[in-house]
């Protein structure tokens, strides 16, 4: 799948230092590593209601080029009525939860990105904006509770 560079938007020094941040941050945490990837998409930035930045990264052509996953997504109605009679009620806060999906060594690559500072990353994780990634999440949440599951 070769894919051209993708060139960006304008950003605006504050949103290149936020990105710049993001992505040292990921990259002390372990959690991307400069990339040599043929190809590469743009990361921006967009302002979130408290005044603070969410990163974004433009996934469109890989999620263009992406077989959907057909996993069901459960019902929070369905969820809460199995729950019915229940003494106990747990929800975890799985904190950068895409974070904690470790990707293929073969898929690393394909989600390489570049910011405007010039380098090229690629996350070792799932990061948000794949349009498989809930799906994923999801399976990987469900396997690891399912046998803490007390309703069936």
């Amino acid at each position: 799948m070769g894919l051209p560079p993708d060139r960006g938007w304008p950003l605006s020094k504050e949103q290149r230092d936020v990105i710049d941040a993001f992505f040292r941050a990921k990259h002390e945490a372990g959690l991307v590593r400069e990339s040599e990837s043929p190809h590469s998409t743009s990361t921006f930035c967009v302002s979130k209601p408290n005044g603070k930045w969410r990163i974004v990264h433009a996934f469109n052509k890989l999620n263009a080029a992406t077989i959907p996953a057909h996993t069901p997504i459960p019902r929070k109605d369905v969820l809460q009525n199995n729950m019915v009679g229940c003494t106990l009620y747990s929800a975890p806060d799985l904190v950068g939860d895409y974070y904690q999906c470790l990707k293929r060594a073969c898929d690393v690559p394909l989600t390489a990105v570049s910011p405007q500072s010039g380098m090229i990353w690629e996350g070792l994780v799932m990061p948000q904006g794949l349009s498989n990634a809930p799906a994923t999440l999801n399976r990987l949440v469900t396997q690891l509770f399912r046998t803490h599951r007390a309703y069936e």
